[in-house]
């Protein structure tokens, strides 16, 4: 087996990509030849092999990032084009929404599509979509309790069919109350 070379300014670029460097040998390199020591190890790799292949110290820009240039947040206030998600907007849509207030990923999605709309439709957009996820949490928990009916019913009365299980299990859930299999459901049968 052939011992990694030292990565040196004269190495070979393609014997260099044949071989692994810590990360802390790549930064190491990058500062003692002026090249940018930011990034992950393969922004490092790849920025050392284009400068020992052609000389050039690469800099990838880094995007400033973008403030929300609204001073204040009303619910007449324009959304943005690629909206960012700030402390001011969480403070605005708690005042108005609540301490549960949270940028669920269907509310970041429907600020991404909607620019031009205001935070005022935000505000009715998070209602409606959270009366949606309640409705499909429901929905959920109302099927589990039916899959866990019909098992516990079956399992109660082997000589029983589906049928007269799904016979119960529709009077069951219309009572209040517990949605739980009890042997006294034979009784919706009758």
């Amino acid at each position: 087996m052939t011992e990694r070379p030292r990565l040196v300014v004269n190495i070979d670029p393609n014997i260099f990509r044949e071989h692994e460097y810590q990360k802390e040998e790549l930064i190491s390199f990058c500062v003692k030849n002026g090249l940018q020591t930011r990034g992950t190890e393969t922004e490092l790799v790849e920025r050392i092999f284009v400068f020992l292949t052609t000389g050039v110290r690469m800099v990838k820009e880094h995007g400033k990032k973008r403030t929300l240039g609204i001073p204040e947040i009303t619910s007449e206030t324009i959304i943005e084009e690629d909206v960012i998600f700030t402390e001011r907007m969480r403070t605005f849509y708690h005042k108005h929404l609540g301490r549960s207030f949270w940028f669920h990923p269907e509310f970041q999605s429907w600020m991404r599509a909607n620019p031009g709309r205001t935070y005022g439709d935000g505000i009715a957009a998070y209602r409606m979509l959270e009366e949606e996820r309640t409705i499909k949490r429901n929905a959920r928990v109302e099927e589990l309790d039916h899959i866990a009916y019909v098992k516990e019913f079956l399992a109660d009365n082997p000589d029983m069919t589906e049928n007269d299980a799904e016979r119960c299990w529709e009077y069951r859930k219309k009572i209040p109350g517990s949605k739980l299999y009890e042997h006294d459901d034979l009784s919706f049968l009758r």
